[in-house]
């Protein structure tokens, strides 16, 4: 038994395993492992807002509630969205040619991080009246709010890979352990 938690489960590597069998592993993973990030960032907001306060950052009770309300309602589709259209072709790309492994699964995931706090930090930034030396900073606010989802939702669905990796799914189904 291999015991190393990087490398690669033993179905996705297993030369025998059919690759529809290897898919729906593949599929199983992503069906629970995009709804960690929408739940791992309300925790985030929950746990840093006691924090924002104590250093002089305001937040209303209103909207303490609303962004983990919004961030559960649009969230969760967002990032099923996402894991599907970009996550899950990387994924698949990375089977294809007997790579993936938890080093590129959270590889991944922190570029996925870093290009999504790119891409909402500067808007968020420039919403927010900044000035053309403080809009660097918006990326650098949102990162550890998007990283870390990211990363537990990645931790999930490789978890979740090296669990399944021992088990079978047949045709009809059901998951038996092998």
């Amino acid at each position: 038994m291999n015991d190393n938690p990087y490398s690669t489960p033993s179905l996705l590597s297993d030369e025998n395993a059919s690759p529809s069998e290897q898919r729906r592993l593949l599929w199983l993973a992503y069906l629970f492992a995009p709804a960690t990030a929408p739940i791992t960032f309300v925790v985030l907001i929950f746990v840093a807002g006691p924090f924002a306060t104590k250093l002089g950052i305001h937040i209303s009770p209103a909207n303490f509630l609303a962004i983990p309300l919004i961030a559960m309602t649009a969230g969760m589709p967002i990032c099923y969205v996402v894991a599907g259209c970009i996550g899950m072709p990387i994924v698949f790309g990375l089977q294809k040619r007997r790579i993936l492994n938890g080093r590129t699964i959270y590889t991944a995931a922190f570029a996925l991080s870093i290009i999504l706090s790119l891409i909402f930090g500067v808007p968020a930034a420039i919403y927010f009246n900044a000035t053309w030396y403080q809009i660097p900073l918006g990326p650098l606010l949102l990162l550890p709010f998007i990283t870390l989802p990211t990363l537990v939702s990645g931790t999930v669905f490789w978890g979740l890979l090296k669990i399944g990796g021992g088990l079978s799914i047949s045709s009809d189904q059901k998951i038996t352990c092998r």
